[in-house]
């Protein structure tokens, strides 16, 4: 599966010749190749997914290509890009990239991921950061002095979207008696969610996150139902979009955080771990609920994914995923990676905006927030959602 994300309105469109996305009245059908043109701005995404394919330079360009099922040398040329027209390439399970490519990637600054095929971050190859060690002095020191104005900040932020969320999925579900005792539940954690230390935010924000995920999951009503938060591994259909979009959202603010100049290790809320992007998970708090779940809860209830775009990793999984875990087929990551694309298009509410933005926007924003508090020239403001 090919796709390339975007993330304005009215750049793209699809291809019936490629079920791609190529600017209306680019398509060279002579090369069988979409022709696309990218905007920086707009955070595109390449996603590679295709079993046999390889990322190959040719000159200046990044292509695609596919080995024939049989075994032949003739490999198939499937798409042709320009990398200074994408910011990252995402490789799912079983694609190959060579060192010409990798190289061209970085000349353009473009990250490349690997994910397993349950969307578990195996690893990040990026260009060189940005230099500005001032910035993460500024951002060491900020730790040193107090993590908790900030690690408050996210938990409340967090809270309080999930509640505006489940007062948005209210509006569709009146009679569920969920839904109002969660919100009322939500919103009484956030106001004891005051000057305390970490780990007691922590301990508030997992008895938050057990509340909002019971109310969340009676809102399902489509083929695929949720009964609990399970992550490693996920071992149902809700669970696996859940871990595999929070992956995806992390791996694109941790690449605002590192091309910005901050240390995405260290972070406020979350404490550094080992090849943990601790900071990038911080901001992740503000965005799970009003684009991740708002995402997962569509795409079930929609039916656009359905029990047979997923299977059981079997004993000997080639990705490495334990026996048991639920993943998409490939199939089912076609259609992920294409809603995926189309939700990042819509504009988002913040309550302190009075239009919408695009959800990469937003993410921008709040890392420019962030390095103006690790300045001190502006205390940070978290995200807060408002429904539309």
């Amino acid at each position: 599966m090919l796709l390339v994300g975007m993330v304005q309105h009215g750049l793209l469109h699809r291809c019936v010749g490629c079920d791609l996305y190529c600017r209306p009245r680019r398509h060279d059908w002579s090369l069988r190749v979409p022709l696309l043109a990218r905007e920086r701005s707009a955070m595109p995404v390449l996603f590679l997914s295709e079993p046999r394919c390889t990322l190959r330079r040719q000159a200046d360009a990044l292509i695609v290509t596919r080995r024939p099922e049989n075994g032949g040398a003739d490999e198939e040329v499937l798409l042709k890009v320009q990398p200074d027209r994408l910011e990252l390439v995402a490789l799912v399970g079983a694609v190959h990239v060579t060192a010409d490519a990798l190289h061209l990637c970085f000349d353009h600054g473009v990250d490349l991921a690997w994910f397993t095929s349950s969307g578990r971050l195996r690893g990040r190859a990026v260009a060189p950061a940005s230099c500005n060690a001032d910035l993460r002095l500024c951002q060491y020191a900020r730790l040193q002095e107090d993590p908790t104005p900030l690690a408050l900040g996210f938990a409340q932020a967090k809270l309080a979207n999930a509640a505006c969320v489940l007062v948005e999925v209210q509006g569709n579900y009146s009679d569920n008696p969920l839904l109002p005792a969660a919100i009322a539940q939500l919103k009484e954690l956030g106001q004891r969610c005051t000057a305390m230390s970490t780990d007691s935010i922590l301990g508030i924000e997992g008895a938050a996150t057990r509340t909002y995920f019971e109310a969340f999951g009676s809102a399902f009503r489509g083929e695929l139902s949720f009964a609990a938060r399970r992550r490693q591994p996920p071992t149902d259909p809700v669970n696996s979009l859940l871990s595999f979009g929070y992956v995806l959202l992390t791996h694109q603010i941790a690449g605002l955080v590192e091309a910005r100049g901050m240390d995405p290790a260290l972070g406020f809320l979350h404490r550094p771990h080992a090849g943990r992007p601790s900071l990038a998970l911080d901001l992740l708090e503000e965005f799970r609920a009003p684009v991740v779940d708002r995402f997962v809860l569509r795409l079930a209830n929609l039916r656009i994914m359905r029990p047979e775009h997923f299977h059981k990793a079997g004993s000997f999984d080639q990705d490495g995923e334990p026996q048991g875990a639920c993943l998409m087929t490939n199939a089912g990551r076609k259609i992920f990676f294409n809603e995926w694309a189309h939700f990042l298009l819509k504009p988002l509410r913040a309550a302190d905006e009075p239009d919408p933005l695009p959800v990469g926007d937003l993410l921008r924003r709040q890392v420019e927030r962030l390095a103006a508090d690790f300045r001190g020239s502006r205390k940070y403001e978290p995200f807060r959602y408002r429904r539309g």
